[in-house]
């Protein structure tokens, strides 16, 4: 896991920076606060948008990263991609059930506040559980399993890590999600990841060290010695 880490140092920090700058908003404004701002701002291009970006967390975006692989013939990185998403749908599912939190809306329908909410037109939401953001939850573990593929891209590790975030975004944009949600679903999905990555690289698909010896040494040179007789044989 070390190894895991250390390659990926550079996303790990960035996503930890994210990870400390949306808990301090935590602390600072209240979980309603973000999803008010975004239905004042809405726009006909913002609404497209995120409810583009959002599929990036559902099984569209785990289907076009496998197709990818499938054509670069990569048989292991399809595999992963595939165990990834079992465990964030297991992982989620379980995390909704054992908190079931109630969604923004239904929220807001309690306090008295859902009338100062503009909706996006068009999005329908699924199931009524909110903690955590299972889209969120899936984009991390998705384009963090991919940072860790290109750990020798840092851009692309860049990239992934804002696709991540902008799926994190579209949840509170959607009024899917309170903030709250998007922080500990991110927190799952790299957790994911890292796991994932670790069981393919020294479980499943682990190398075994070639270890020489006295013995191996010896069989190796009397099979050199049969290959040069059998030469002078046919000479």
């Amino acid at each position: 896991m070390i190894s895991i880490i250390e390659k990926n140092k550079q996303y790990l920090s960035l996503y930890l920076l994210f990870f400390l700058t949306l808990f301090m908003y935590q602390i600072v404004y209240y979980q309603t606060d973000a999803l008010f701002f975004f239905s004042h701002h809405r726009s006909a291009f913002g609404d497209g948008l995120f409810l583009g970006i959002t599929r990036l967390g559902e099984e569209f975006g785990f289907i076009v990263v496998a197709l990818w692989f499938l054509y670069k013939k990569n048989r292991k990185a399809v595999l992963k991609i595939g165990v990834t998403g079992l465990v964030v749908l297991v992982v989620s599912q379980i995390m909704k059930w054992i908190f079931s939190h109630p969604r923004p809306i239904t929220y807001m329908e309690q306090v008295g506040v859902i009338d100062k909410i503009q909706l996006v037109e068009g999005y329908i939401l699924r199931g009524m559980n909110s903690f955590p953001s299972g889209h969120t939850t899936a984009g991390f573990a998705l384009y963090s399993i991919l940072a860790i593929h290109y750990s020798f891209k840092k851009n692309w590790q860049i990239l992934f890590l804002v696709m991540a975030i902008l799926v994190g975004i579209s949840r509170v944009y959607l009024v899917a999600h309170f903030p709250e949600d998007v922080l500990i679903g991110s927190a799952l999905g790299v957790s994911i990841a890292l796991m994932v990555e670790y069981y393919f690289s020294t479980i499943l698909f682990k190398k075994v060290p070639f270890e020489t010896n006295e013995n191996t040494v010896l069989a190796v040179n009397d099979l050199i010695k049969i290959s040069d007789d059998g030469k002078e044989n046919i000479a």
